[in-house]
């Protein structure tokens, strides 16, 4: 699967808030009774174009905008159910925008404390896996850092 262009990039982000403010504004809408209660909560993931994107090219996850380095999962940062999704696609916890900010501190910046949880928990989980991987005799592929400016870097398994 090649990887995505910038402008599949930006389409997909745009599609992914229009997932999320769809949702926002029929939150919002939905009463206290058990029959909304029950239709807001099939409704957590992200809208089926969004999905159908992700299964047609799933790098869409882990792609950032090249302008400004934001992430999907970064687009989310106000919605749990969202996250959630995309944590489970693979989306990085730990990629940074621009601004050196990651998903977990524009949640943080919200005021979002269920995903300020939901963050802490995945990224320790995945550092705890990690540690445990590399003590089981597992390794890392070396990564040859030390390059020209215009050399591509090269990783040794």
């Amino acid at each position: 699967m090649p990887e995505p262009t910038q402008s599949e990039v930006i389409a997909f982000h745009e599609l992914l808030l229009q997932s999320l403010s769809s949702k926002s504004s029929s939150t919002s809408a939905v009463t206290n009774d058990a029959t909304n209660d029950a239709a807001s909560s099939s409704d957590s993931k992200p809208s089926s174009n969004v999905i159908n994107a992700v299964e047609a090219n799933p790098a869409l996850v882990w792609k950032a905008n090249e302008v400004d380095g934001i992430t999907p999962l970064m687009l989310c940062c106000e919605d749990l159910e969202h996250t959630k999704w995309f944590l489970e696609q693979g989306a990085p916890w730990n990629a940074l925008d621009r601004t050196g900010l990651c998903a977990g501190n524009h949640s943080t910046l919200k005021s979002n404390q269920p995903l300020i949880d939901l963050h802490v928990s995945h990224a320790t989980t995945s550092e705890l896996l990690l540690s445990r991987t590399l003590r089981n005799g597992f390794s890392l592929p070396n990564v040859n850092t030390s390059l020209e400016s215009d050399e591509t870097p090269t990783m040794t398994l």
